[in-house]
């Protein structure tokens, strides 16, 4: 094998690992964005609560106590690294969309970033089949 072929190969493979990482970095990007979608269906149901609603409270998988709100006006939302706020529903739902409005320029940048890999793995592909081809001739 020669030298210009081994070293497109080895860009081939580089690439192919690289589109592989993305397409699993977006399906965990995609996860969050629907966990995102589902709070802010949670926190619009919400605000048509009425006073002292009796609700489940999730303990863990398959686990729930039963509980009470008791303000149905704020909610705590996380800030991250473990600091919570105190927020009104709406100053929530703004938070929730301004998240998921990063979270969809993120999709946006893995899909260009993962065509251009595609483009460029599409340019190899007969690169390295001529290569394959001019060596077997030898």
């Amino acid at each position: 094998m020669t030298n210009e072929l081994q070293e497109k190969f080895l860009v081939y493979q580089l690439l192919e690992k690289r589109l592989e990482e993305l397409k699993q970095e977006q399906a965990l990007i995609e996860r969050r964005f629907i966990e995102i979608e589902t709070t802010k269906q949670a926190v619009a149901d919400f605000k048509k609560m009425k006073e002292k609603n009796d609700v489940l409270i999730p303990l863990g998988p398959d686990c729930y106590a039963f509980g009470e709100i008791k303000d149905l006006k704020k909610v705590l939302v996380n800030l991250g690294a473990g600091i919570l706020t105190i927020n009104e529903l709406e100053s929530a739902e703004e938070i929730l969309e301004k998240r998921k409005k990063e979270i969809e320029n993120l999709i946006n940048e893995i899909q260009e970033e993962a065509k251009e890999i595609i483009e460029k793995m599409n340019q190899l592909a007969p690169e390295i089949q001529e290569l394959v081809k001019s060596a077997q001739n030898q």
